[in-house]
């Protein structure tokens, strides 16, 4: 499932171009330097979560896309569960939105 884009997302984990965790990324849509260009979150997601994220996402326009569950999520950035990932570099952003674009999964 998702085999490309799950490919990129560790690609971006490894080169540490990444934000993980509803907490840190959180952090990061509030900040004056935000760094977050792309927001990918796990489908089992709690509602508060996803409200306070889309809610930024929205205020800030960044897309936020969601894929996998949080077990998967973690997994395949080489941590524990995660809720949500941050991408934060534009190249990574760019290749995943493409990705998502032409349908590939």
């Amino acid at each position: 499932m998702t085999s490309k884009i799950v490919s990129l997302l560790s690609l971006a984990s490894r080169a540490r171009k990444i934000i993980s965790g509803s907490e840190m990324l959180i952090a990061d849509l509030k900040s004056h330097k935000r760094k977050t260009k792309l927001i990918i979150m796990a489908q089992d997601t709690a509602d508060s979560v996803k409200k306070e994220i889309n809610f930024l996402a929205n205020k800030y326009n960044i897309k936020v896309i969601e894929i996998l569950t949080k077990e998967e999520l973690g997994h395949y950035i080489g941590k524990e569960i995660r809720s949500v990932v941050g991408i934060i570099d534009e190249n990574f952003k760019e290749g995943i939105e493409k990705l998502i674009e032409r349908g590939v999964r």
